[in-house]
């Protein structure tokens, strides 16, 4: 399942990042759970509407998830070890409507 539009909310993927950017497509699975093994940032498709996304940070250290636009300036979120956050998309922006404790 892919991030894409209506209402897709299933696919899970775990990455274990090694310390390199993550760059997510509309193909990507919704559920990201990523360890990136040392402070990462996660790149967002391009804006599109109705797209969304869940981020969930697995690091075992106090290692942070910056989530940015596919521009690659702009932060959207940061997410700490623990926390998962769910993004969405207005066609324009990618907001974040909220950062949970795993």
């Amino acid at each position: 399942m892919t991030i894409g539009t209506g209402g897709k909310y299933r696919g899970v993927k775990a990455v274990s990042a090694g310390a390199a950017e993550q760059t997510l497509t509309v193909n990507s699975e919704w559920h990201q759970r990523i360890d990136g093994e040392g402070a990462i940032d996660v790149l967002l498709p391009a804006e599109a509407a109705g797209l969304s996304v869940f981020i969930t940070n697995t690091a075992d250290g106090a290692e942070a998830l910056t989530v940015k636009d596919d521009s690659d300036t702009n932060t959207i979120v940061v997410i700490d070890q623990n926390q998962s956050a769910l993004l969405h998309c207005n066609g324009t922006t990618w907001e974040a409507s909220g950062v949970t404790e795993s």
